[in-house]
């Protein structure tokens, strides 16, 4: 689960760099929402591993 959260940190980096620069549109929109849904499957995958 490591990857994911790398992956999401990666994400969530580049949508606040556009969000400084000021590049934004539809596509930032749809990386933020990736960032999300990525951090929440991390956490729901952790937490069934723990309770197994």
């Amino acid at each position: 689960m490591n990857f994911l959260r790398w992956l999401g940190s990666l994400i969530f980096l580049f949508w606040i760099m556009t969000l400084i620069f000021r590049v934004g549109g539809i596509l930032i929109n749809l990386l933020l929402a990736l960032a999300i849904a990525i951090f929440i499957a991390d956490i729901l995958l952790n937490r069934q591993k723990v309770n197994k």
